[in-house]
């Protein structure tokens, strides 16, 4: 029995040697570990990253299973030299290695399925119907506002941004007139043009060095009626229905814009103070972007329905970065 422990302990060490060796050899040849990485970070780097096109996967994969068996066989040894009854060491070593093995290829396979399902859903991901495109939108309003309020007491951030750009910008007030989601939708937005008069307030009066940055293209009075009146074809709403719809989307603008711009007392915002920029014409293809969080769609309205499709939503501060440039460029061709 003494004779086994030491051959199996032998081996292990043998295996894990082999198996650094080996990632040692990686790192030194394709290095890729960087300087920004934290001592965690470099581990995973140099376990799971080889992304140089030069480097195969031979000496990966006898890297990962040599450091794997060896680790195993040693853990199964010194707790088989342990508990094992005599005569029974060699079964003891095989099960408590088996089952070390296991367990440790099956979390490298768990994490490494995270890690691919993360990055899928960071590179993108759709939501196929526009009631549920619209309560996404209320849960990152939510978090944005409760970030800006609570957590940084109105010191705006840079990632402290609302864009969109739509036709209709109180989304769901037609398609579903009295939903929950709908008219927490428009609450959010009065909240984020409450927010805005703050900070624009504070900027006006020297306590505050930038403003929360909400800003929505919409249509103007023609492009609403427009809108309105085919959302309504063939539904039997009457056009006095439709004018009154369309006056309470004017009143509700004009009366938001007007409580931002008395933010601005003393005028030291000159331009594109909005928040509400309206337009003559829309792109079909829409956004909006909620702190690092982009949502791209292309809605349609007809017959007393609105739906989107090819929506994508997409978590990268670079690409809202990209999409404001965009909004920017709208604003000032559609004015």
């Amino acid at each position: 029995m003494i004779e086994l422990y030491y051959y199996s302990l032998i081996l292990s060490l043998m295996l894990l040697i082999v198996g650094g060796a080996t990632y040692t050899f990686l790192h030194r040849k394709y290095r890729v570990v960087r300087e920004d990485k934290t001592t965690s970070e470099a581990v995973v780097d140099i376990i799971s990253h080889v992304p140089e096109t030069g480097a195969g996967p031979g000496p990966h994969i006898l890297a990962g299973i040599s450091f794997v068996c060896g680790f195993s066989l040693l853990m199964a040894t010194i707790i088989s030299d342990i508990v094992a009854p005599k005569g029974e060491f060699i079964a003891y070593l095989v099960s408590f290695s088996s089952l070390a093995i296991a367990a440790l290829f099956s979390t490298i396979s768990m994490w490494t399925l995270w890690q691919a399902r993360r990055l899928e859903f960071q590179a993108g991901y759709k939501i196929h119907d526009f009631y549920h495109l619209i309560t996404s939108l209320n849960k990152d309003l939510e978090v944005l506002l409760f970030s800006l309020r609570e957590s940084y007491q109105l010191k705006v951030q840079p990632f402290h941004r609302v864009y969109l750009i739509t036709t209709q910008p109180f989304l769901g007030m037609l398609s579903y007139p009295n939903s929950e989601a709908s008219n927490k939708f428009k609450g959010l937005l009065k909240q984020c043009v409450d927010v805005c008069y703050d900070t624009v307030l504070d900027y006006n009066l020297g306590n505050a060095k930038s403003v929360f940055e909400f800003h929505i293209i919409c249509g103007d009075q023609d492009l609403f009626e427009k809108f309105h009146t085919s959302f309504y074809d063939h539904s039997g709403v009457d056009e006095k229905k439709i004018k009154s719809i369309i006056l309470e989307v004017e009143n509700e603008i004009e009366a938001l814009n007007d409580k931002v711009n008395r933010g601005n007392s003393k005028n030291l915002i000159k331009s594109n103070l909005g928040p509400f920029h309206r337009v003559k014409a829309v792109p079909s293809v829409q956004f909006m972007i909620i702190g690092n969080k982009l949502y791209e769609f292309t809605l349609e309205a007809g017959n007393s329905h609105s739906e989107i499709f090819n929506t994508q939503v997409v978590h990268d501060s670079r690409y809202c970065e990209a999409y404001i440039k965009n909004f920017d460029i709208f604003l000032n061709h559609l004015k």
